[in-house]
């Protein structure tokens, strides 16, 4: 599907307007979308950027954004009361409330052709 998505070719707006005709969108809206989306066409980029110190960053910023706006549920006290597990062991948040695992295993196997 990756591979179809990205494809230089009018065989690629075929797929895409399929997916954005399943949203209730728009091929012009769908590919918007997608030039602020960071998308992994290739496994052993998603396998990097998993490894990455870039994805605590980004991670950070998303637990922030959805503690702010109410999205981890009214009983959340704390952007920690969700806590995010990293492929290299190390957790943001409480140690005891991780709800969100990041897993390299099955990028590295795609990208090994394991898969």
């Amino acid at each position: 599907m990756m591979g179809l998505m990205s494809a230089q070719d009018p065989s690629a707006d075929k797929v895409l307007a399929a997916i954005a005709e399943g949203s209730a969108d728009s091929l012009a809206s769908y590919r918007e979308q997608l030039s602020t989306t960071k998308m992994f066409y290739q496994p052993q980029s998603a396998a990097q950027f998993g490894k990455s110190s870039e994805l605590k960053q980004k991670m950070a910023l998303v637990r922030q954004f959805c503690f702010e706006h109410g999205l981890l549920g009214e009983k959340t006290g704390s952007v920690d009361d969700v806590a995010i597990r990293y492929p290299d062991g190390s957790i943001q948040g409480k140690a005891d409330h991780v709800r969100l695992r990041f897993e390299t295993a099955y990028m590295e196997m795609a990208s090994q052709a394991k898969l």
